[in-house]
């Protein structure tokens, strides 16, 4: 029913005259503003979009630098890497001349007693001379010795419980080596050839090079590594050789390096 007065009615359809069509911000709630109508919330405002490109440009400069570093690290690495294998070839290159040159040195140290021997357990007596057993041994190897021929001759020092061996240094290579090569005569000689025993037991005396401290203490040890591989010779003859059974190849033993030869 129109209102003949021309003023709107107050009734419920008179307030949604304001309102938009299917706006959304009308305040569910009953409260009305002064004029009667719906109180309007505006819309929440729009989220800033003007902060997430200085974001992106950010994370785009972090990844970056993260590159830039793997890439120095890796470079870093590879170069160590190259160091390090130049450090290795070099060190090995310093071994090979270090054994070379101990090699030499062992052969140089040996090669000063080549016109010396040794005489092994020949019993100590009172007043001995070691000269004269050297001359002995000679006359039974089937060699004329003098002690003018002698430079030096004396025993050396032995652990306890040990006979001292005795060294003799000859002026002559060649009258030396005719005593120590006489093998065949050597293996049968004894203690009473050599010296006068009284009431000692008698037994077998040994000669043969005197050996510097390296070959000494090779000998010995190739002779332990034969005794364990079961070998029957080693051996001394400028070097240290070894061989399983007569008719097997001979071994030659440089160094303790090649110990694992016997075998």
């Amino acid at each position: 029913m129109h209102n003949s007065t021309g003023k709107r009615g107050k009734g419920p359809l008179a307030s949604k005259q304001f309102l938009p069509p299917n706006y959304n911000g009308v305040d569910p709630s009953p409260s009305k503003n002064r004029s009667g109508t719906a109180r309007v919330v505006p819309p929440p405002s729009a989220p800033n979009n003007s902060i997430l490109p200085d974001y992106n440009y950010n994370f785009a400069d972090f990844n970056a630098r993260i590159e830039a570093l793997e890439y120095t690290l890796c470079t870093k690495i590879d170069t160590l890497q190259c160091t390090v294998s130049s450090l290795i070839e070099a060190n090995r290159q310093k071994d090979n001349i270090i054994s070379t040159l101990q090699n030499r040195l062992n052969k140089l140290e040996q090669y000063t007693r080549k016109d010396s021997f040794e005489i092994r357990e020949v019993p100590v007596t009172a007043d001995e001379s070691t000269d004269a057993i050297a001359i002995k041994v000679a006359e039974k190897a089937g060699v004329d010795l003098t002690e003018q021929e002698i430079q030096a001759s004396h025993r050396l020092k032995a652990r306890e419980g040990k006979i001292p061996a005795i060294i003799v240094k000859l002026q002559s290579r060649k009258k030396r080596d005719s005593i120590v090569n006489n093998t065949e005569v050597l293996k049968t000689l004894k203690k009473s050839d050599v010296v006068h025993l009284d009431e000692m037991g008698d037994g077998r005396i040994y000669i043969g090079d005197s050996l510097s401290p390296f070959y000494r203490s090779l000998l010995w040890k190739a002779k332990q590594r034969a005794q364990e591989m079961g070998y029957r010779y080693v051996w001394f003859r400028g070097e240290v050789f070894a061989r399983k059974e007569k008719d097997y190849p001979r071994i030659k033993i440089k160094n303790e390096d090649d110990l694992h030869l016997i075998n």
